[in-house]
């Protein structure tokens, strides 16, 4: 589930578990919305996707609707808009140009809801890569596009980010679990994260070291120097412990 997309929310964590009063217990995830914020939401409400609430934050609800709004110059995916050309059964169509250099026209919905990313050609691209490359393509323009969004240096080439993400955990040595099987690719990528040891700083190879979800998860804010040495701190208490019980015993 990490790294999916449902409409304007990415899943980039669990949590916790949601218990009912009549005792059954269902997946929950945190997710990052477009607009910015984070937000807990049932698994099943994700796959449905019935309600602006499990497609948003909430913030969709408080927008006008797509036919509403000018999109020109904005990017969804591959496609940017480019001008409105009128209505087709009601609903409002927006001629793109493609990354690929194509021009296509899209139902503005469908480029809200994520539905349409180009003007086809990706299709095309994920028949044609090896296995996983796709998948790894989808979670590089991810790292990438909220970089940018938090203002961000990218400075990792490619062959750093796939040798980054192909690595053992820096922290706890684990080797990458994370699996990425986007629909209608070909193929999965099983990777580990990027953590910047520097949170102040952006993603370049001195600040960034391959990280299992945990230890990022762990890690959080705190500073390199800091996170080292509350797990240091963490195993000696263990060993500390595991001795004392070994005398009691």
């Amino acid at each position: 589930m990490i790294g999916k997309r449902f409409g304007r929310l990415v899943v980039i964590e669990k949590a916790a578990m949601h218990t009912f009063p009549n005792g059954l217990r269902v997946s929950c995830w945190v997710c990052l919305c477009d607009c910015g914020k984070k937000v807990t939401v049932r698994q099943g409400n994700l796959r449905n996707g019935r309600t602006s609430t499990t497609r948003s934050c909430g913030c969709l609800r408080h927008e006008p609707p797509p036919w509403k709004l000018n999109l020109a110059g904005q990017r969804f995916g591959k496609l940017v808009a480019i001008k409105d050309v009128g209505r087709q059964n009601r609903k409002a169509i927006w001629k793109c140009k493609c990354d690929c250099g194509n021009d296509t026209e899209v139902v503005a919905a469908s480029l809200h809801s994520g539905r349409t990313k180009s003007c086809g050609c990706y299709r095309n691209e994920t028949r044609t890569l090896p296995k996983g490359e796709a998948a790894k393509n989808g979670i590089l323009r991810e790292y990438k596009r909220h970089a940018k969004e938090r203002k961000l240096d990218w400075r990792l080439t490619e062959n750093q980010f796939n040798r980054i993400t192909k690595e053992n955990c820096f922290y706890c040595g684990v080797e990458p679990a994370q699996i990425r099987k986007p629909s209608k690719s070909n193929g999965v990528y099983v990777y580990n994260g990027i953590d910047r040891m520097d949170n102040t700083k952006g993603y370049t190879e001195d600040n960034c070291v391959t990280c299992c979800g945990r230890c990022n998860r762990a890690k959080d804010t705190m500073p390199f120097e800091e996170f080292v040495e509350w797990i240091f701190r963490v195993a000696k208490r263990l060993d500390e412990r595991e001795r004392e019980e070994r005398k009691v015993g």
